[in-house]
């Protein structure tokens, strides 16, 4: 059990492009998976799922949503579910990223679709972005695309 773990997650990271520093993260936690324990190597490594949470506020037909964690390929999927059930009769949708520490192209996705959705019914707007998600969204031309203030 213990090997297929770590050989999934090499190759989820090798499928990222950064093989190298990746792999030696990994040899050294097998290393210290096989001679520590799984629980307390986890522990001590602290590799605990990183989540997202959502809070939504409606104030007559704008939706606030402020994010907080990781926008990533296992939380983008909630925000997409979310998204689909919160925007009818919403003409401005303001996305809150005070709190948001990562996106990945699945988060930029969702984001993509929800400004299609209000591109046909209002506006959105993306505020408080952290230098490091609007570098993301520089180097993918998304500042051209998006709102954001």
């Amino acid at each position: 059990m213990e090997a297929l773990f770590f050989e999934d997650a090499l190759k989820l990271m090798d499928t990222d492009g950064h093989t190298g520093w990746h792999r030696d993260i990994m040899q050294t936690f097998r290393r210290a998976f096989h001679w520590q324990g799984k629980n307390d190597c986890l522990n001590k490594l602290n590799l605990e799922e990183k989540k997202m949470t959502i809070d939504k506020a409606l104030n007559a037909t704008e939706l606030t949503v402020t994010l907080v964690g990781r926008l990533d390929t296992t939380t983008a999927p909630h925000l997409e579910a979310e998204l689909k059930t919160s925007l009818d009769n919403v003409d401005s949708l303001i996305m809150d990223f005070s709190e948001l520490e990562y996106i990945s192209s699945a988060g930029l996705r969702v984001l993509l679709s929800a400004q299609k959705v209000m591109n046909k019914q209002g506006k959105m707007v993306i505020r408080h972005v952290n230098e490091i998600i609007l570098e993301v969204f520089e180097v993918t031309g998304f500042t051209d695309i998006l709102t954001i203030e």
